[in-house]
């Protein structure tokens, strides 16, 4: 079996069965590449040829092709939820309760190595709350825009992720300043005006990064919560 003749003829197989499943990568084709493979790792012949073979042709023998739109279509859903704030900002106890409305999406994104799906969440969050510095109680709305993108990566045995990026700009105004005493009302209250309105691009900055920290662990945990 391993004459000059033999070997020959095995490659001009070989060569014939390449050309077959380059051109239609069928099972057949592919499990004759791999037979073929294993007969020459079994006389003993050029066992670095025989592996290369068996590894090029083990791949998955289905192609699935799913369109962006189905994508949508099929993983795209409303987000609603309700929360409460309870957290200190510059020595300002908040209060309140946060409502997010929104939408998760899918995004078909070019990768070469893999296919990558990006879960894409666009929303906002409207707060309305009371913050609590003595001897004053603020009453505020913030709204906040968020972004976040999650790339998924999908390969023939496995799926992979990225960490969440998000990207969060919150706007407060003010609604009222209420001093607790009567006395010296007035001057306390323009006092607290002007502080809270020095103070906002600062409390600003605060609550966006800590919403945009939220957002990416909370996409990160459910993830990973699907993908096992």
């Amino acid at each position: 079996p391993d004459s000059t003749d033999s070997l020959q003829q095995f490659y001009q197989a070989l060569s014939e069965s390449l050309e077959q499943y380059n051109t239609q990568p069928t099972t057949k084709h592919a499990s004759d590449v791999a037979a073929l493979a294993d007969w020459l790792k079994g006389i003993g012949r050029d066992r670095g040829l025989a592996d290369r073979l068996r590894a090029a042709h083990a791949q998955p023998n289905i192609h699935l092709r799913i369109s962006e739109a189905l994508l949508s279509r099929r993983f795209s859903q409303p987000v609603n939820d309700s929360s409460p704030v309870n957290e200190m900002i510059l020595k300002t106890h908040v209060m309140g309760t946060a409502i997010t409305n929104g939408t998760i999406t899918t995004d078909v994104v070019p990768n070469p190595n893999a296919a990558q799906i990006d879960i894409v969440f666009n929303g906002v969050t409207t707060t309305r709350s009371r913050g609590r510095q003595t001897p004053v109680t603020i009453n505020s709305t913030s709204v906040a825009n968020l972004v976040a993108r999650k790339p998924l990566f999908l390969y023939p045995a496995t799926i992979t992720s990225s960490p969440t990026r998000a990207t969060c700009n919150v706007q407060t105004t003010i609604h009222g300043i209420t001093p607790d005493n009567r006395l010296g009302r007035k001057l306390i209250t323009n006092i607290a005006w002007k502080r809270a309105q020095e103070q906002k691009p600062q409390t600003e900055r605060i609550a966006s990064g800590r919403a945009r920290r939220r957002l990416e662990a909370k996409i990160d945990e459910q993830t990973q919560e699907l993908l096992g």
